[in-house]
C-alpha cells in the first residue's frame, strides 16, 4: 500500500540531464521545490514508520496543487510526469531529504524510530508534511 501511495502522489517529479535547461523554472520554482521536498520527506516516513502512514487525499490534493502550479508556468502535464519521473531528480530530492532527517537527529534512512519521531514531530506541529500523514 505505502508503495502504491508513494506512486501515485510522486508519480511523475524530475528531470534528466537532457531537459536540465527546460526544467529550470520548475527546479528554481520555491513553491515546487518545497513542495517536492515535502513529498519526499512524507513519503520515507511513510515507508519507514510502521506507525505513521500517509493520508492518501491529503497527499494526491497536495501534489494535484503542485502539478496546476507547474501548469500554471506553462508546462504540460507531461512535461511534469517526465519532471517527477527521473531518477536525476528523485535522487536529487531524495539527498535534500536525508539532510533535513539529518538536522533532526536522524542519520540512517533505517532509523525507523528516528523517523517516527520526526513524522510524530511534523504531525503535532501540523506541518505541510504532518498533515499528509497520520
Amino acid at each position: 500500500m505505502k508503495r502504491i501511495l508513494f506512486a501515485l502522489t510522486f508519480p511523475a517529479l524530475f528531470a534528466a540531464p537532457a531537459f536540465a535547461d527546460q526544467w529550470d523554472a520548475m527546479r528554481e520554482d520555491e513553491r515546487i521545490s518545497n513542495g517536492l521536498l515535502v513529498v519526499t520527506i512524507g513519503a520515507h516516513i511513510d515507508d519507514t514508520c510502521p506507525t505513521i502512514e500517509a493520508r492518501s487525499v491529503a497527499s494526491g490534493a497536495y501534489m494535484m496543487g503542485l502539478a496546476r502550479h507547474a501548469m500554471s508556468l506553462g508546462y504540460s502535464r507531461d512535461e511534469i510526469r517526465r519532471y517527477v519521473d527521473d531518477e536525476g531528480e528523485r535522487e536529487r530530492y531524495r539527498q535534500l531529504a536525508l539532510r533535513y532527517f539529518a538536522q533532526h537527529g536522524v542519520h540512517s534512512e533505517e532509523d525507523v524510530e528516528g523517523a517516527c519521531r520526526v513524522g510524530q514531530m511534523e504531525i503535532d506541529n501540523r506541518s505541510t508534511v504532518g498533515r499528509m500523514l497520520r
